[in-house]
């Protein structure tokens, strides 16, 4: 959803740290720009939201991990957790807990970065954005 739905979209390796013989965590470093596309379609809420302007346009940096799984019988990756502190950058652009809540409450993603599970992730891939 970051590439569908936000403008430059970057992604930083900055470390990995093997947990388990079949799984390693990559520390990360995201960053987006929000667009009214993002505004529009990932937030929803925005538009109820007198601070919305604040974040149009603006850069948002993004610290999190990756998770990968491995199954050794299959040879594959089974299994990514993505996780992204998008609360700390949003608080910072909006100034406010309750405008910070208030966006991701009814959009779609969760305050982690991940998308919200609801009945459009069973009608095809997301090119609404």
């Amino acid at each position: 959803i970051f590439t569908a739905c936000f403008r430059d979209v970057r992604v930083q390796l900055e470390g990995v740290k093997k947990i388990t013989d079949n799984s390693l965590v990559a520390a990360t470093t995201t960053s987006i720009t929000i667009t009214s596309s993002s505004m529009r379609y990932v937030w929803p809420p925005l538009t109820k939201l007198q601070a919305a302007a604040k974040l149009l346009g603006q850069r948002v940096v993004m610290r999190g991990s990756v998770r990968f799984e491995w199954d050794s019988t299959i040879n594959r990756v089974v299994r990514l957790i993505f996780q992204a502190d998008m609360v700390s950058p949003m608080l910072q652009l909006l100034g406010s807990l309750e405008d910070v809540s208030l966006l991701f409450s009814g959009g779609l993603l969760t305050p982690e970065g991940n998308v919200v599970p609801r009945d459009y992730l069973y009608r095809g891939p997301l090119y609404f954005c």
